[in-house]
């Protein structure tokens, strides 16, 4: 032990640094396993208060439109509680004067989605500014940051065309936000089902169906039924939670993983170069060691236990450092969420640490 103490305080800078190396990778694991829980939790809460929680979607295997006759098959169902079914489109707003914009303007282009407002506020509840949600025919719903950017106001009336098609259609009401499952594009609007088949020349034609199971239905197992029922022409999927700061998170988690990923990488060649210098430095050390009786096995497991301090301090300050992060990060995304470290990654990241440190020195030693 006296020799493991000594070798470490002989060269201290080198020995910071390499325990520095171990400490970022242990973090960045820690940081983003806690990140991870948070933004699961922060889904969760938000699909609560929206009312939203889409189970499952079916979509063609080819994502072409298709005959809207299985809705009838779906809904009945024992499993099935809702089936929104919606139709994209994109289109294009062929009289920009709502924005206050001469006829010389060009046209707005805008992305459509036709759903059965009904069936869609009873699943997404989505939230308005003003107005309301697709009240008549030859209603449209404008997010607000769309409607705003572009003068358009509720009460308007706009002309939307598709390939020479074109209908009225008139401001309902401005969105305050996008659906969770259908992502953050502030230029996706809303407009009643048959009107968008019309619009897209696709009659009794739909592209896509999100369901929600009855409570206390098995998602995996009404899955299984429905995908049967409908055969290999229909893909039936497991709806993803795709929310805002949370998706936003996640997308943080995976990143800070794999950067935590890479410096524990990198740090394992910087352990390697550290412990080969210090071994040929020591050659005489170890071989006048060797001359009073020391075995290979010894001078071996003495070059580990340095190797396995550094891990050890490495994962200690990468468990405090991970913490830490984490917290700021959070607090950064103003996360209403409550900050709590998986004991599963208390244990594991600063173990990853540890592993890389002894398999680095391993070569060397």
């Amino acid at each position: 032990m006296f020799l493991v103490v000594r070798s470490l305080t002989a060269h201290p800078r080198r020995s910071v640094l390499t325990a520095l190396a171990i400490t970022l990778g242990v973090a960045m694991v820690l940081a983003a396993a806690i990140i991870g829980q948070a933004a699961n939790e922060r889904a969760v809460q938000l699909s609560e208060e929206s009312g939203s929680r889409i189970d499952l979607e079916v979509f063609s295997r080819d994502e072409h439109p298709f005959s809207a006759e299985i809705l009838g098959a779906i809904r009945s169902s024992p499993n099935v509680d809702l089936a929104s079914p919606s139709l994209s489109l994109d289109a294009q707003i062929s009289n920009p004067a709502g924005r206050g914009a001469s006829g010389l303007q060009p046209p707005i282009s805008i992305s459509l989605l036709g759903v059965e407002p009904d069936v869609y506020r009873r699943v997404h509840q989505p939230g308005l500014a003003d107005g309301d949600f697709l009240p008549a025919e030859n209603s449209i719903a404008l997010p607000a940051a769309f409607a705003i950017r572009n003068g358009f106001r509720t009460g308007d009336e706009i002309q939307l065309g598709v390939e020479g098609r074109e209908v009225t259609a008139k401001v309902s009401g401005r969105l305050k936000e996008e659906a969770p499952s259908l992502g953050q594009l502030d230029q996706l609007s809303y407009i009643p089902l048959p009107l968008g088949q019309q619009l897209a020349d696709a009659p009794n034609q739909i592209d896509r169906l999100e369901i929600k199971l009855r409570a206390g239905a098995d998602a995996e197992k009404a899955r299984a039924d429905l995908a049967s029922q409908l055969g290999a022409e229909f893909i039936v999927a497991r709806a993803a939670v795709e929310s805002g700061p949370a998706f936003n998170a996640l997308t943080l988690q995976a990143l800070l993983a794999l950067v935590g990923v890479i410096i524990l990488f990198a740090a394992s060649f910087v352990i390697a170069n550290a412990f080969g210098m210090a071994i040929t430095a020591r050659l005489k050390e170890f071989g006048a060691l060797r001359t009073l009786g020391m075995t290979r096995r010894q001078v071996l497991n003495t070059v580990l236990l340095e190797a396995g301090a550094l891990g050890l301090a490495g994962g200690v300050g990468g468990v405090l450092a991970g913490l830490g992060i984490a917290w700021l990060t959070l607090w950064a995304l103003r996360f209403e969420a409550s900050f709590a470290a998986p004991g599963w990654a208390l244990a594991i990241s600063p173990f990853l640490g540890l592993v890389a440190t002894l398999a680095s020195a391993l070569l060397p030693a």
